[in-house]
């Protein structure tokens, strides 16, 4: 493209244009060998000026550069012109920041110290003020001293004895003080003791009150309880010829039952019993439970009663007793089991005879 380029101004700039439409290839040949020539004369040209251009170039670029690295380098010395004179600055405002401080400090302390001073000047003068007050007293001691026994050779002989005195009368006082609080705790814990013994005494006396009326009230249910068991003792044997007239009427009932059992048999009427076999069974079964609930409770009535002579063994009365207890028991539950049995027989016959009626009334309604 440039070597076309260069072609078409040549040709435009050229002082011979020449039209080769109509010449020979040869000459055609050598215009294009001269074209080829004067563009390569004209790169030749271009190149020596662009490499005239490109040395000015890199002289202009490293001149700059030079420039640029002195004006870093000056730009850095200011930087650090700049610096050194800020931390200067800093360094100088904190110094008078901290000259300020410590002045301010040292004033606080002069005013504090001219303050003391002032204090201290005050109480010189109170205790020369009091000095010249006890001036006196210091001469009324050397006069005493001086006039005095041998026993004190100085004023300061004076004063320690005087001190001692005074501590042993602090301490005199100290101790009748405790004495006294002494004195007051004992009286009141004795006031104490009494009170407590008092209040012992009375809830003793209540105390044996209370029993002598539990005793009291004991004596009477004793003797409450002695006549009860007259009483039960009295009543004994009319519950035993009671008990003996109850026998005696099952031992009637057992014979009367078993005799119209014996005719019953006889008869042929025993095996109508059969359909009430189960309710007869039942009803035995629950007397005899009922009956063993009732042994069992008076067993243990009797193992309660006879707590405090468990080692005794039953009269051979009571033995006797008990096992007509359990005949009569027996008997009635024979009689039970005849009289269900019998209640069988009488409801099998009752139906019986209805159905018999039922079977009559039919035959009369068919005829």
């Amino acid at each position: 493209n440039m070597m076309e380029a260069l072609v078409a101004s040549k040709r435009r700039t050229g002082p011979e244009a020449l039209s080769l439409d109509h010449v020979s290839p040869a000459t055609r040949l050598l215009e294009k060998r001269r074209q080829m020539f004067e563009v390569q004369d004209e790169l030749d040209r271009q190149k020596e000026e662009f490499s005239r251009k490109e040395d000015a170039f890199a002289r202009r670029e490293a001149a700059l550069r030079k420039k640029d690295v002195e004006l870093q380098e000056s730009l850095v010395k200011f930087n650090k012109f700049l610096q050194e004179n800020e931390s200067k600055r800093t360094r100088a405002i904190k110094r008078a920041s901290d000259e300020t401080a410590q002045r301010r400090v040292k004033e606080g302390e002069i005013g504090k110290l001219e303050q003391v001073l002032r204090e201290r000047i005050e109480e010189e003068q109170a205790m020369r003020r009091q000095l010249e007050l006890h001036e006196k007293y210091r001469l009324y001691l050397q006069a005493v001293v001086d006039q005095g026994e041998t026993e004190f050779h100085e004023i300061q002989d004076l004063l320690n004895r005087h001190k001692t005195l005074k501590t042993a009368n602090r301490d005199l006082a100290s101790a009748l003080r405790q004495a006294e609080q002494d004195n007051e705790d004992q009286r009141n814990s004795f006031a104490l003791f009494k009170k407590e013994r008092s209040n012992e005494i009375l809830l003793a006396n209540n105390d044996i009150a209370n029993l002598q009326r539990k005793l009291e009230l004991e004596q009477t249910s004793t003797k409450k309880l002695v006549g009860a068991l007259d009483t039960a003792i009295t009543g004994g044997s009319t519950k035993t010829r009671q008990v003996g007239q109850v026998l005696r009427a099952i031992d009637n009932l057992l014979e009367r039952v078993c005799t119209h059992k014996a005719r019953s048999t006889s008869n042929g009427t025993g095996g109508g019993g059969g359909g009430g076999g189960a309710t007869a069974s039942q009803l035995v079964a629950t007397i005899k439970g009922r009956n063993g609930q009732q042994n069992a409770t008076s067993a243990a009535g009797g193992g309660g009663t006879g707590s405090g002579s468990a080692n005794e063994e039953k009269s051979s009365s009571e033995i006797g007793f008990e096992e007509e207890t359990r005949q009569a028991e027996d008997s009635l539950v024979e009689i039970c089991e005849h009289m269900v049995d019998y209640q069988a027989i009488v409801e099998e016959w009752s139906t019986y005879e209805e159905r018999k009626l039922k079977e009559a009334l039919s035959r009369i309604d068919e005829y």
